[in-house]
């Protein structure tokens, strides 16, 4: 049974297919969500192959690709702890200082993660600040260069869904770091000492972790090499 997953912008969605004789059986929804589905009877293998093959090209133009289960699964793993319309879009390593976030380069347990969550549903966007021990919600962030300043901070955030999203930033971190273990994906850093894409073999990763998550997030992953995440 083919799978495709399509993750292009704020899309989390699945769509497959099965021959049934000169039927096709379609399935389709979000990752982690309700789902549909559909039998379509052809009166030859001609039509029902044709039909298919108009499918395939009309989802590959839409920025759906190909997966094997083994891939569909991480991601719905993922998509079951974060709600099936969140994703993570951005993540720094930041220091706190009074009103405003220093971006960092090097993660330090000590300090704080900042994270950016997407409903892909509602368009609405979530703000967190995650230490080991605490937990903010951000609000009116401005995200610059060199540091993020934000109106206010409250020390109450959704239990379940910051769970949620630590066990997913933990879990992408281990799953990084057996990817650089096992293939060696991870390449030295550039001059200024700086771990960027350009420095990274992003190929290994992707095939283990899929692309439900930036390259600018798996950078910052590679970048702790055998470090754990600890949040």
């Amino acid at each position: 049974m083919p799978k495709f997953l399509c993750q292009v912008d704020s899309s989390n969605k699945f769509w497959s297919y099965e021959i049934r004789g000169n039927s096709v059986y379609v399935k389709w929804g979000r990752m982690g969500g309700s789902s549909q589905d559909q039998t379509q009877a052809f009166g030859s293998s001609y039509e029902r192959d044709k039909f298919i093959d108009s499918k395939v090209k009309e989802k590959t133009r839409k920025g759906y690709r190909q997966v094997d289960d083994k891939e569909l699964k991480k991601e719905e793993k993922v998509a079951n702890l974060l709600g099936h319309t969140h994703k993570i879009s951005k993540m720094e390593w930041v220091d706190l200082r009074n009103d405003r976030l220093k971006i960092i380069k090097e993660y330090d347990s000590r300090k704080y993660v900042f994270v950016e969550i997407l409903n892909s549903w509602s368009k609405d966007t979530a703000y967190l600040l995650l230490s080991k021990e605490e937990q903010f919600t951000l609000y009116g962030p401005e995200i610059g260069k060199t540091e993020i300043t934000f109106s206010r901070k409250d020390n109450w955030a959704p239990g379940d869904f910051v769970a949620g999203i630590r066990e997913a930033l933990r879990g992408l971190a281990a799953q990084v770091a057996e990817v650089l273990v096992k293939f060696g994906a991870v390449g030295v850093r550039n001059l200024t000492g700086e771990t960027t894409a350009s420095t990274v073999d992003l190929s290994s990763i992707r095939k283990s972790v899929g692309s439900g998550v930036s390259d600018d997030i798996l950078v910052k992953f590679a970048a702790l090499g055998a470090r754990k995440l600890e949040i």
